[in-house]
């Protein structure tokens, strides 16, 4: 949880050895600590973006959301139930398209926070 890194971040000795330098709380809070928390913040919010999304997708497949038809879940629907897509091997496509565009968003935006996390965690980044 993020609120856990924090705690764990503002007890770590560099921290403390700040606080005794008297270098006020915007350095500490900006320098010290967001550089050890936001990649926890990024994956966060990459996991509720993920939930969230297949969440929805699933609902609006089901038909338990009001009808969007712009909607993923809508399209994978239509290309299953009413085009018969998994039963017609020269209209698989539609719902693989689907699928998979579904599949790549989540994928890159895990590399993404993971690229996020090597950016912002000082411990990671290599120094030539």
């Amino acid at each position: 949880s993020i609120k856990a890194a924090v705690y764990r971040v503002r007890f770590a000795p560099f921290v403390e050895a700040a606080e005794n330098l008297n270098l006020g709380t915007p350095h500490i809070l900006f320098k010290e600590i967001m550089p050890h928390v936001i990649p926890y913040i990024f994956i966060n919010f990459v996991s509720s973006f993920r939930a969230a999304l297949e969440a929805s997708v699933g609902l609006m497949f089901l038909g338990a959301l009001k009808y969007n038809p712009l909607h993923w879940g809508v399209m994978l629907n239509l290309a299953i139930f009413q085009t018969g897509s998994i039963y017609v091997p020269r209209a698989v496509h539609y719902p693989l398209s689907i699928i998979s565009f579904v599949a790549l968003l989540l994928f890159f935006t895990t590399l993404l926070s993971y690229g996020v996390e090597e950016a912002f965690r000082p411990e990671l980044r290599g120094y030539e």
